[in-house]
């Protein structure tokens, strides 16, 4: 069960994110969103679409901040550079 305090942190580093996105004016993942959200037929597809994904990623000035709060709301994706099982397995959860 998700607690008041867990929603109120969801939504501080929400507000986090949309801001930076503001303050940056545009990220390239807003013109990509299929790329980041993919489910590929196969494991090699899936792998180049991640791939693709990362690398946008790695030069996105909110990286940092789009992936805790992926990490935050357990979302789906490629978020921050990391996949939902990369994520996992770095909180520990």
């Amino acid at each position: 069960m998700t607690t008041l305090r867990q929603l109120l942190g969801i939504e501080r580093t929400y507000l986090e994110l949309h801001e930076a996105i503001r303050n940056v004016g545009s990220v390239e993942c807003e013109e990509l969103p299929d790329v980041f959200f993919a489910q590929e037929a196969s494991k090699e597809a899936q792998l180049m679409v991640e791939s693709i994904a990362k690398n946008i990623c790695a030069s996105c000035p909110v990286r940092i901040l789009c992936r805790d709060y992926a990490k935050s709301t357990k979302v789906t994706g490629i978020w921050g550079g990391t996949t939902e099982a990369e994520r996992y397995s770095a909180s520990g959860t």
